[in-house]
């Protein structure tokens, strides 16, 4: 039997809405700076506030990504 599913609504964002990106400086091969440096480097050339939380071992990762998922719905 298929598995039904009903397609999710996206959220309608504003705008002007930041981004929220949780970001693992320890993941992966690559220079974390260049990394970061990238990301707000996009966000700026497409004209998008970005909150960049980034894991640095001194904090929980869920309580990281809680702050994102807490921060996101009062931003827009």
């Amino acid at each position: 039997m298929p598995l039904l599913r009903s397609p999710m609504t996206p959220p309608r964002l504003a705008p002007d809405a930041p981004l929220f990106v949780v970001f693992n400086a320890a993941s992966g091969r690559g220079d974390a700076q260049r990394t970061r440096a990238a990301i707000e480097a996009g966000c700026r050339a497409a004209g998008r506030p970005l909150i960049l939380l980034t894991l640095d071992g001194a904090h929980a990762p869920a309580a990281t990504v809680e702050r994102a998922v807490a921060g996101a719905p009062d931003a827009g």
